[in-house]
């Protein structure tokens, strides 16, 4: 049976009512992604990785945020350099930048600036000959989003009374 309700509104008082509370739940549903990959970096478990967590996740949460281009358009960015290539992977053949490396090695492991150097140099030709298995932090993150209960969810949230 179709309700009714009592009044008068302007279309655009309603259209302004329904974005709003649109850009609201989109805004839930990109924190919720951006919470997702938190999970996922703090984790370092990954399908298909069999291994060590992340042990560079420090950078990558800092450097996680929500680009709200226009009211109904968010965009969830990674603004560390590698992210694409940790979340990817990397196939052999060329050789990634040595001093990130290096100041990965200086900072986390405490290595002495020679010491680092040589690493960085070892794990860069490691990486340009045997490539780099992906760490999908980003793509399983956004499958746990899309999901449609997820999205059905915080939906209805903002539009049931």
């Amino acid at each position: 049976m179709p309700m009714f309700v009592k009044g008068t509104y302007p279309i655009t008082q309603l259209q302004a009512q329904f974005e709003k509370k649109l850009s609201l739940a989109i805004r839930e549903i990109a924190d919720y992604f951006i919470q997702a990959c938190s999970k996922q970096i703090e984790s370092g478990q990954f399908p298909g990785h069999k291994g060590v967590g992340l042990t560079y996740r420090g950078q990558l949460l800092q450097n996680l945020r929500i680009d709200q281009n226009e009211p109904l358009l968010k965009s969830v960015i990674s603004d560390t350099p590698y992210s694409a290539a940790l979340n990817f992977g990397r196939q052999p053949g060329k050789m990634p930048p040595v001093q990130p490396l290096e100041e990965w090695f200086r900072l986390k492991i405490h290595l002495d600036p020679a010491e680092a150097k040589k690493a960085a140099w070892a794990l860069a030709h490691k990486i340009k000959n045997e490539g780099m298995d992906p760490k999908p932090f980003f793509t399983t993150a956004a499958l746990q989003t899309m999901n449609p209960d997820v999205v059905t969810g915080i939906l209805r949230k903002h539009f049931e009374h």
